[in-house]
């Protein structure tokens, strides 16, 4: 086969796939939740996609895997705003040296920042459960309701672990208010 015939194949694989085909893992989109990449308009399975994004923890530097534009904003079917989140359970040790490394600076927003990245895992929670609802109503397929579920069991994870960092984060600026520094220099972070 030559370079021609192998990009005109090519060519015509992701014309194809584009409307059927998740391109990142190559299974049917219809299988599972669909998210839409704004402004190349690129479509993929949900799970797939937020995977792609999370090892690049800048939202402004996220492209798409399949024509590298880069991705402003990501929109379920029904056009609302999906949210690329960090993976705060993968980046326990990072994220408490940069909380304790932060915790002496009297304008540090890091507190809130967590607490709004909460809010929004527990409002994706919520809404993952209204998903799940519909999608059994509407008779989807099981793997379509794994993905729900999968996802779900991810951000309870997710969860979890910003919980654990907002509690480690208000002890330690406790600790300063209180003057006890030297625990803080003697507190070890794995």
């Amino acid at each position: 086969m030559s370079f021609g015939d192998a990009a005109a194949s090519s060519s015509a694989m992701e014309d194809s796939s584009d409307a059927s085909v998740c391109t990142i893992c190559l299974d049917a989109l219809d299988r599972k939740r669909i998210v839409i990449l704004m402004h190349c308009k690129h479509q993929f399975h949900r799970t797939c996609a937020l995977e792609w994004f999370e090892p690049n923890k800048d939202p402004s530097t996220h492209s798409c895997c399949l024509c590298r534009a880069t991705v402003a904003e990501v929109v379920s079917e029904n056009g609302s705003r999906v949210c690329r989140m960090f993976p705060f359970e993968e980046e326990e040790v990072y994220m408490k040296r940069l909380l304790r490394l932060h915790a002496y600076e009297a304008d540090d927003d890091n507190i809130e920042v967590m607490k709004k990245g909460r809010g929004q895992i527990l409002k994706d929670l919520k809404n993952l459960e209204t998903e799940k609802e519909l999608a059994k109503k509407e008779r989807k397929c099981e793997e379509y309701i794994i993905d729900i579920d999968e996802e779900r069991a991810k951000l309870e994870k997710r969860k979890c672990a910003i919980e654990m960092l907002i509690t480690y984060y208000e002890e330690i600026r406790a600790a300063i208010s209180s003057g006890c520094v030297e625990l803080l220099n003697d507190a070890v972070i794995l």
